[in-house]
């Protein structure tokens, strides 16, 4: 094959791992079809701005009379309005609850890119920081599979009182290598570096993956687990990746309860 042609297909093979990258992993949706009065709760709409100027939304939930305010980070699919049982979920283990939508997903602004919902889940985490009705409080951070890499980049450069995950992963080339095992290492563009920065963040951690999770390989919650520094708690729940706290829901419950009570919180 002549070298020209040879540049060709590269480049063409090149450009298909970019709109992979794109298209396989932000499936945002801007359709909001429930809000937490669906559920009973009494809810803030909140609007923040990420460091580069991207207008952002979100839900605030007060607790009754809540000691500790829980950051929740989603996964790569849907928007906050898909998660209302879940902030019900929270506010009854005792938490005000902040969720958000990262650019391009229900009412914010912007298109999601790695970068950019890295910069809004830190400017979710400093809007409750700088709130003068919960800011004091402690603020436990909980992230779902892709919502679990932003919680652990905004645990490593900011100071939350606990970082808890469920169903994510160590990096982005170790999930491409499941998914799409042709392409090599040197093309995937996305990092999502978890297992390099867990391993310096030194709040206590609770991790939560099902060994029946067909999304994200129970292997990498594990792996990621190693590599998190102490102190550090890992619990095998049921389940799918989508529904494994409903299918476990007393077991985290019980585990959350004690994990928060262990350290104070």
């Amino acid at each position: 094959m002549p070298l020209l042609a040879l540049v060709a297909v590269f480049l063409a093979f090149f450009l298909f791992v970019r709109y992979l990258e794109k298209t396989a992993l932000f499936y945002p949706s801007q359709d909001m079809h429930a809000s937490p009065a669906d559920a009973g709760l009494a809810f803030e709409d909140v609007w923040f701005r990420a460091e580069d100027g991207v207008k952002l939304h979100g839900w605030f939930i007060p607790g009754d009379n809540a000691r500790r305010n829980m950051l929740y980070f989603h996964g790569n699919a849907g928007n906050i309005s898909d998660r209302v049982e879940k902030m019900a979920f929270f506010r009854s283990l005792g938490f005000n609850v902040f969720v958000f939508d990262y650019r391009g997903y229900g009412l914010s602004e912007g298109r999601p890119d790695e970068t950019g919902i890295f910069r809004d889940g830190r400017a979710a985490f400093d809007h409750i920081a700088s709130r003068a009705d919960v800011g004091r409080l402690p603020t436990v951070l909980y992230g779902a599979s892709v919502g679990g890499a932003v919680s652990i980049d905004v645990a490593s450069l900011r100071r939350p009182a606990a970082l808890i995950t469920e169903a994510t992963f160590t990096n982005a080339k170790d999930v491409a290598r499941i998914y799409y095992p042709f392409v090599p290492g040197f093309m995937i563009s996305l990092k999502f570096e978890s297992d390099r920065k867990i391993t310096a963040i030194s709040c206590p951690k609770l991790m939560l993956h099902s060994r029946t999770d067909e999304i994200i390989p129970y292997r990498l919650g594990r792996r990621l687990f190693e590599k998190a520094a102490e102190p550090k708690e890992f619990l095998e729940v049921r389940g799918g990746h989508n529904d494994n706290v409903f299918q476990s829901m007393d077991m985290v419950r019980e585990a959350m309860a004690r994990f928060l009570g262990k350290y104070g919180l």
